[in-house]
């Protein structure tokens, strides 16, 4: 399965930096809504191929929001 590559040190420093920025706060709520959305078609879709389209998209935002989310915690771990 493909994952999404994991961020260097620069990105984790830049993610790291614009963590408590209002406005990167609403790109984060809007990638959240966008994952809950894919969450709720993934539970109503029928078709095979576009359960599968949809479950990734909705693993690509999780992704993206973890990475997010945690690259103050994981620039701390990296200096152990």
């Amino acid at each position: 399965m493909r994952r999404m590559d994991r961020p260097g040190r620069e990105v984790l420093q830049a993610l790291a930096r614009l963590d408590g920025n209002p406005d990167f706060d609403r790109v984060i709520g809007w990638l959240q809504d966008s994952r809950q959305r894919q969450v709720n078609a993934a539970i109503q879709e029928r078709d095979e191929a576009e359960l599968r389209q949809t479950q990734g998209a909705a693993q690509a935002l999780d992704e993206l929001i973890e990475h997010t989310q945690s690259a103050r915690e994981s620039l701390k771990r990296g200096q152990r």
